[in-house]
């Protein structure tokens, strides 16, 4: 009867015990490992983006600003080439000491429509895309935007190359 209860406090203080630090550290690499997975998608996120929520996203950030937080190009260049960002960022010169003070603007997306969209190559699709939107001391007007937007595919996803502004109405 001695025997058993040696090997049973034997079990109990060497066995048992090493066998939960074995699990633990098991399963926190796994927990590491999903860990490292979600990060990684949510890393690659904008690189999954289609064409499509290239545009929707890009073109949500231009026309939903308000000019005391951020300009309406901030934020933009996740989703633009350095090309494509250059053009749409007014030149930024010397500070004018005499300058006036900037007037603050507040715009809202209403709504987005993709007229055109097709394939010109492989790596490359261009848009026609119709922007409804409001801005501040525009009174209740309504402004549309005709957009050419073209986009092509980098090592890290669609990106845009060039946004020219067909026509501007307001209503």
């Amino acid at each position: 009867m001695t025997k058993f209860k040696s090997k049973y406090i034997f079990v109990l203080i060497f066995v048992i015990p090493i066998l939960i630090i074995g699990g633990n550290l098991i399963f926190s690499r796994i927990g590491q490992k999903k860990e490292e997975k979600s990060e990684k998608s949510r890393e690659s996120s904008v690189e999954e983006m289609t064409p499509d929520e290239v545009i929707h996203a890009f073109v949500e950030l231009m026309y939903t600003y308000d000019t005391s937080e951020r300009m309406f190009y901030e934020g933009t260049e996740e989703y633009m080439t350095q090309a494509g960002y250059e053009m749409i960022v007014p030149f930024v010169g010397e500070e004018d000491s005499e300058a006036e003070p900037e007037i603050r603007m507040v715009s809202k997306l209403l709504e987005v429509h993709c007229f055109y969209q097709r394939a010109t190559e492989p790596d490359r699709e261009e848009a026609i895309v119709e922007v409804w939107s409001t801005v501040s001391g525009t009174g209740s007007y309504r402004i549309r935007n005709l957009l050419r937007i073209e986009l092509v595919q980098q090592e890290d996803g669609w990106k845009i190359n060039s946004c020219t502004v067909l026509d501007t109405l307001e209503e």
